[in-house]
């Protein structure tokens, strides 16, 4: 009994997670997730009670699993964890859970939901802080958020069955913008003061490259 249920959530959950990458989760109703699964609404309910409900469970494994990553990679014993090894845990993280990954990459209103918002920021602001280290330059912030951005750039723009034999080439894409800040502490602060605020007025956290949102 117990694994039926369980059976019929995770089948609750596929579906849900197929309309809202197809539709939007704004343009996906209840209604329609039910007529999918061929059930009533009200037996939807019963697992369900509202869309911020099926979001919230769809977003909380892989949440859950890179705050995880995040705290592993924090401890003491794994400060010396090189910025290509931090990375590439990262990217497996996520590439674990593609599907979901993908939908809250490119949808703007999912990821700026209320329940995965502030997750979300924060868990960029860790990474960004885990690339850096302590005390981080101008400079290196910006040149983190770029890296950022060159892994989500690749992560979700290269199908999932092209991507194995790529991961090393998707890693030195990402890695180059932080080796290029060790070379150029000269730029002025009014330069790099000017890049974050263009970055923050286009996209520059817009995705999920990190998942990003701000």
């Amino acid at each position: 009994m117990r694994k039926e249920a369980g059976e019929t959530r995770c089948q609750i959950l596929e579906v849900a997670l197929q309309l809202f990458r197809a539709q939007g989760y704004d343009k996906t109703t209840l209604r329609q997730i039910a007529k999918q699964l061929g059930m009533t609404q009200a037996a939807l309910y019963y697992w369900f009670k509202a869309k911020d409900d099926l979001l919230t469970a769809l977003a909380v494994s892989l949440l859950d699993n890179i705050d995880e990553l995040l705290e592993e990679c924090s401890a003491d014993d794994a400060r010396d964890l090189s910025q290509r090894e931090l990375l590439a845990r990262y990217l497996n993280v996520v590439r674990c859970q593609s599907a979901v990954a993908d939908f809250l990459a490119n949808d703007r209103a999912a990821l700026t939901h209320q329940a995965i918002q502030p997750r979300v920021h924060q868990q960029n602001e860790r990474l960004r802080s885990l690339l850096t280290g302590q005390d981080p330059s101008l400079a290196e912030m910006v040149q983190a958020r770029a890296a950022l951005g060159a892994l989500q750039i690749c992560l979700f723009s290269i199908p999932e069955e092209q991507f194995g034999g790529l991961e090393e080439i998707v890693l030195d894409a990402a890695l180059a913008p932080l080796r290029q800040a060790k070379g150029e502490k000269n730029m002025t602060e009014d330069r790099l003061g000017k890049s974050v605020h263009a970055a923050k007025n286009v996209s520059g956290d817009a995705r999920f490259g990190a998942i990003s949102c701000e």
